[in-house]
């Protein structure tokens, strides 16, 4: 994966029932500093301990609420982003 041809995009959608996602985050985190949050129907301990040890900002298992993801972004852009800048 290379940085260049993303121009000024700040997200990326990946599907986890690719197998993918996980790996995915931690690559843009290792390589570019970007972190995550996951969103899916998987919700099993092993999956989301893995999804949690690449540095995720958050996990939310479907169905879930709205308010729920405006939370996880919230925490994500008020107590976490703004310590790695």
């Amino acid at each position: 994966m290379e940085q260049r041809g993303w121009g000024d995009r700040d997200r990326i959608r990946a599907d986890r029932r690719l197998d993918r996602g996980i790996e995915v985050a931690q690559l843009l985190l290792e390589r570019f500093g970007v972190p995550s949050i996951f969103l899916s129907g998987i919700g099993d301990d092993q999956t989301i301990e893995r999804a949690l040890t690449v540095s995720s900002l958050g996990f939310l298992q479907k169905p879930f609420l709205p308010s729920q993801v405006f939370d996880v972004i919230d925490r994500a852009l008020t107590d976490i982003l703004p310590l790695s800048r």
